[in-house]
């Protein structure tokens, strides 16, 4: 059992899973989504939520082992929907259609409180979360900037989860960090790419000054220890990557102490096997967030994004 999880009591045995969908207008079609839902939750009470966006190519069900110990553990639930380029939806394979992937991210927000409304829920705090691909579409709705016209920010999100982070590439503006105020978490490994990708990972957390945290683990691939998106089964990472995540959300949703000194003092080293190439920490609140729900900080001076593009990488997904 990892170690932040093995010290902390779990909230719900197993998570309920519905399988349901959402017409997207933005997209012009209908949506599958997997909603999971903790089994201590009963009609009428508020959930902490989080929209948990999938890597280019990969489905709603790929990470389902991950969702499900956030659900146990946590007490969250999650909203899943299948992205244009999954497989179950094959609509853009190839991820040519990003502006409309990022378009539909802000609408799957904004359908959520419906979405558990229809299961008799109510959402409290709200966060929009990714991997590789999905990890950009959560940079976006709390505020990163790409070029694009379309006003991408979602107001709900009180923060994100990045985990193989996009860095500067030639989607996105000049100094897109810059209106980034949100706190938020960017996980990624040494092994997280081709060569030295995951350097650019990184550029998230360099280039704000938004409350934020960063973790790269030594060997740490693209799947995070988990085998989704050319990933590998690695279980000293995959108890990596539950216990971070798990001390975020309890930080994030519920200003947790025991998860904010856990995250801050780097507690999670002590059980692991291996050291890592580089552990920051940039701003953090000791008391977080309030631990009820609460408004998400505003962007000072937030426009739709029009500016111009400052690197000519191509995406890293």
């Amino acid at each position: 059992m990892p170690f932040y999880a093995d010290n902390r009591p779990a909230v719900a045995a197993i998570a309920v899973e519905t399988l349901t969908s959402v017409w997207l207008d933005s997209g012009a079609r209908n949506c599958p989504l997997r909603i999971l839902i903790p089994e201590t939750v009963e009609a009428a009470d508020t959930v902490d939520t989080i929209l948990w966006i999938h890597g280019k190519g990969g489905a709603s069900s790929d990470y389902s082992d991950l969702t499900e110990r956030w659900a146990s553990y946590g007490g969250y639930a999650t909203v899943q929907p299948d992205m244009r380029d999954s497989p179950l939806v094959g609509l853009d394979p190839d991820g040519g259609d990003w502006e409309v992937r990022y378009a539909e991210t802000k609408e799957l927000a904004s359908k959520v409180p419906s979405l558990l409304g229809t299961l008799g829920l109510f959402v409290g705090n709200f966060s929009v979360a990714g991997h590789s691909w999905g990890s950009r579409c959560a940079d976006i709705a709390n505020g990163q900037l790409v070029r694009c016209s379309l006003d991408l920010l979602v107001p709900s999100s009180l923060g994100g989860l990045c985990l193989s982070p996009a860095g500067e590439d030639n989607t996105t503006q000049v100094d897109p960090w810059s209106k980034q105020v949100r706190p938020m978490f960017y996980l990624t490994g040494d092994a997280d790419g081709p060569e030295d990708v995951w350097r650019s990972r990184c550029e998230p957390f360099e280039n704000t000054t938004a409350p934020t945290f960063l973790s790269v683990y030594v060997g740490g691939d693209h799947g995070h220890g988990y085998p989704f998106k050319k990933g590998r089964t690695n279980e000293p990472q995959q108890n990596h990557t539950d216990d971070m995540t798990l001390a975020w959300w309890d930080y994030l949703f519920h200003a947790d102490e025991v998860a904010y000194s856990w995250l801050k003092e780097g507690k999670w080293a002590v059980n692991s096997p291996k050291k890592f190439v580089r552990y920051d920490v940039r701003n953090l609140p000791p008391t977080g967030l309030p631990p009820n729900k609460v408004e998400p900080p505003e962007i000072p001076d937030y426009q739709p994004p029009q500016g111009d593009v400052q690197s000519k990488r191509e995406p890293a997904y």
